[in-house]
């Protein structure tokens, strides 16, 4: 990210706050204080039902995800976009409610998760279970420059003990 990116993006982060107040006594001049004391008490426990619909159930589609051979970060990113979304609605704002209430849309979720969420992070680089790579860079003939970001590291290694469990004391699958 360059130094200016870096410094619009601070200075709409510091902008959001003042923008907030002014549009919350704006809409409580337009629709009065107990409509909109209402409104925000609703939106915070929206935001808090949202939170705990996903947190437990996060973490089990993702895992179900990787047992059927799928990868685990769509629905962990999933997750985590429902999760910044109960967040945003729990805040007292009427920004912050409307962006929350956007990222409550799953195909705006997916649309963002598939377009630009991964750039975030980017080392890293995977296949997925439909074949189709996901990652932060290509060559030209559309393979995966693993050059790119990647390390190698050699090295050797000695096994220093060749210890073998005795059968009483092995993992047994009990049925």
């Amino acid at each position: 990210m360059s130094p200016r990116t870096k410094l619009a993006f601070l200075l709409a982060l510091a902008a959001l706050p003042l923008l907030e107040i002014g549009v919350l006594i704006r809409l409580g001049q337009a629709i009065g204080f107990a409509r909109l004391a209402l409104l925000v008490i609703a939106t915070a426990i929206l935001g808090t039902i949202v939170i705990r619909r996903v947190g437990v159930s996060m973490v089990s589609r993702a895992l179900q995800g990787i047992e059927r051979g799928r990868d685990g970060l769509g629905p962990i990113l999933d997750g985590f976009l429902q999760v910044v979304a109960g967040m945003l609605l729990i805040f007292p704002g009427v920004i912050s409610d409307a962006i929350g209430i956007l990222l409550l849309v799953p195909p705006l979720r997916h649309w963002l998760i598939s377009s630009g969420i991964l750039k975030i992070f980017g080392s890293v680089s995977f296949e997925g279970a439909d074949g189709r790579y996901k990652g932060p860079e290509k060559t030209p003939d559309g393979k995966a420059d693993d050059d790119a970001h990647s390390v190698t590291i050699e090295g050797e290694y000695e096994r220093l003990s060749e210890k073998t469990i005795p059968a009483e004391r092995a993992v047994r699958r009990t049925r």
